[in-house]
């Protein structure tokens, strides 16, 4: 049945999402099959089958605490091969990419040909706390796998499948309870949980001295439509701007109900952002967690570097980049509905990509109007503003 459901999925692309607002799978999209004498009839004899009662047994004990252990209820011996499922029980429970998903056991159905001193894996699929099978799935093995003799995982299904004296139904291995419980993973953190180390902070001293003053709005609401040149329809976003007396501004990117990204701000700088999503997303905030700015000054034709090195949980990324500033307009000239200053602004980062827009003063944000990466060339159009001053 699982490999029924295997098949149907790839052909028929059942996608099934880990919700992280529901901590959960979202239900299964059964798809209907034809009724077709032989699918009816091999249904009609998948879903009479028994359901065997799993026994667990530890097997082996890898240096990394991980048990290896068989379910000595599913032994099989048809002719030379021996068809067995195994499992692992990791010591702690760990995150399935791309969606986050816990999980903290695996099991696989494995075919053992003792006389070739080989093995395959079938089939195999990740498994929640809760029991609960995830889209972690193994694709099975295209060849048979030679038995290694310093491999726990191989020792394990020996020790069952080769010895033809064995009560697998006796069979104690090496003892202990098959389920243990696990620590649960920590909250995922709020934007406000973690600052920037105050070398970073310093740093943004520095580049918020040269900014310009003046007047600022309370919130500002920007609807803008995304025209790509790789993709046939248009995406949009709406951005909610909240400008600080600091100079920075805390600002939302909504692209749908269930996608948001939260940043802080200063300038064409990103302090901080965290991804927030109902399918996906990150558990942790992403900072800048070293930053140098080479900042002179604020006036036309003037360049502002910046090198950043930014964190997500223990991930690392680098990035440099070069703004220069244009000849500052009125930002009505951007849209009607923004008042003061702007400044046009164009940026070049190392890894090729680039992008211009304005620096609306009012707002103390760079609003981004063209981009050119490897995922295209974008154009985003205000559709609208909505400001509270």
């Amino acid at each position: 049945m699982r490999t029924s459901w295997a098949d149907l999925s790839y052909g028929r692309m059942n996608t099934r999402f880990y919700s992280n607002s529901a901590r959960g799978y979202t239900p299964v999209q059964f798809s209907e099959v034809d009724a077709a004498p032989q699918n009816e009839s091999f249904y009609r004899w998948a879903c009479s089958l028994p359901l065997p009662k799993e026994r667990l047994v530890n097997a082996r004990r890898r240096d990394d605490d991980t048990l290896i252990q068989i379910d000595v209820s599913s032994v099989k011996r048809i002719g030379e091969s021996v068809f067995l499922w195994t499992r692992y029980d990791y010591p702690e429970i760990n995150l399935d990419p791309p969606y986050d998903a816990p999980f903290d056991s695996k099991r696989e159905f494995v075919k053992v040909n003792c006389a070739a001193s080989s093995y395959r894996i079938l089939l195999g699929y990740d498994f929640t706390p809760e029991g609960a099978m995830t889209d972690g799935m193994t694709e099975p093995s295209d060849e048979d796998l030679p038995f290694t003799a310093d491999d726990d995982y191989v020792l394990a299904i020996k020790d069952v499948a080769c010895d033809s004296s064995l009560d697998a139904i006796k069979f104690a291995g090496i003892g202990g309870s098959s389920i243990r419980p696990k620590a649960p993973l920590p909250r995922d953190q709020n934007f406000d949980d973690v600052a920037n180390p105050p070398a970073v902070i310093a740093a943004a001293a520095k580049l918020q001295s040269i900014l310009p003053q003046g007047s600022m709005v309370a919130v500002a609401k920007i609807a803008v439509e995304i025209q790509n040149s790789k993709h046939q329809s248009d995406g949009s976003v709406v951005t909610i701007i909240k400008p600080r007396q600091d100079g920075t501004a805390r600002v939302q990117e909504i692209y749908s109900p269930k996608f948001t990204v939260d940043r802080e701000r200063l300038g064409p700088v990103q302090l901080k952002s965290k991804t927030n999503s109902s399918i996906s997303g990150d558990r942790d905030v992403t900072i800048t967690q070293s930053l140098t700015v080479e900042a002179p000054t604020w006036a036309t034709d003037a360049g502002i570097v910046f090198q950043t090195e930014m964190l997500t949980g223990s991930k690392s990324t680098k990035s440099d980049t070069s703004c220069r500033l244009g000849e500052a307009v009125e930002a009505e000239t951007v849209h009607a509905s923004l008042k003061g200053k702007a400044w046009p602004m164009n940026c070049h980062y190392d890894n090729g990509n680039k992008d211009n827009g304005f620096y609306v003063n009012e707002l103390r944000y760079y609003l981004v109007t063209h981009s050119e990466s490897e995922y295209g060339i974008s154009d985003y159009v205000i559709n609208g503003i909505e400001i509270e001053r």
